[in-house]
């Protein structure tokens, strides 16, 4: 059975279908309209994709209206009550013009389950522990699986407002860089800066903060003169520290709830931090 797996409407759209386990086709939707982390499907896609065959069924990377449960919490109301963003009718949208074209999802998953599957079935594991971290699916932030099998079970995870993903985020954006894209810049950045144990309290303190709206009026007495750019290596640093502590912590809580840890598959927006990584194979 061909199976066409979705995500969209997010940061970064993309496409694949498969069979019997094998991907037949993936498409990225930035790599046809020439947008930077285009978060929306086109046509072209479509097309590409139908030259491998109709899919018999076809999955939402995440559940739209568990989040939009999250976002009524956050008080994100404008995202809440809109249908712009829901989506059969972006397919809708975008097939319209295909005559005889039925635009259809059967099957919703979660965020992190769509996370976890992408990193344990593209793996050459029969059973794995699972690590996601990202800044936010519906509810979940981070999330420990046990795979076996054809089989995912999570055994932990973090929620929102708690989040690593954000944080680094919000921290990313205090630097005078972009959320959700310049992260790796923040990483490279860290370097170059000086190591302060002080300033390492301060960002833990605001890791128990909400910074789903960022933190650009935290300030602090490491860096009291910001009209040199010395000061964001030194935040970038210490940032890059806590997080690599962070994610150790993450890491040290598998023997406890997974039978299987020397096998380990990790993903989600802060997997992409290649030198945290490092610490952690």
């Amino acid at each position: 059975m061909k199976i066409l797996g979705i995500n969209a409407l997010n940061h970064d759209a993309a496409m694949t279908l498969i069979e019997d386990g094998k991907i037949l086709w993936a498409g990225h939707a930035e790599r046809y309209s020439g947008i930077k982390n285009d978060p929306n499907l086109n046509l072209e896609m479509f097309m590409d994709m139908w030259d491998y065959g109709v899919p018999k069924k076809v999955v939402w990377f995440e559940r739209p209206y568990v989040k939009k449960s999250r976002q009524l919490y956050a008080g994100q109301y404008s995202e809440v009550f809109t249908k712009k963003n829901l989506p059969l009718n972006h397919l809708t949208e975008i097939l319209s013009v295909v005559e005889g074209s039925q635009p259809r999802i059967d099957q919703y998953v979660d965020h992190h389950l769509s996370h976890a599957s992408s990193t344990y079935f593209t793996s050459p594991y029969d059973e794995s522990a699972v690590v996601v971290i990202d800044a936010i699916g519906e509810w979940d932030t981070i999330s420990i699986w046990y795979a076996k099998g054809n089989k995912l079970e999570k055994r932990w995870s973090q929620t929102y407002p708690n989040s690593l993903g954000l944080w680094y985020s919000a921290m990313t954006q205090r630097l005078g860089l972009k959320p959700q894209e310049d992260e790796y810049i923040l990483m490279g950045m860290a370097a170059w800066g000086r190591e302060s144990k002080e300033l390492q309290d301060e960002l833990r303190q605001l890791l128990k903060q909400n910074l789903h709206k960022g933190c650009m009026d935290w300030d602090s007495d490491f860096h009291p003169d910001e009209g040199t750019s010395e000061w964001k290596f030194d935040v970038a640093h210490n940032v890059q520290i806590v997080c690599e502590q962070e994610i150790q912590k993450i890491f040290a809580k598998l023997p406890d709830l997974v039978p299987e840890t020397t096998n380990v598959c990790y993903s989600g927006g802060v997997a992409l931090n290649c030198v945290a990584n490092s610490l952690v194979v």
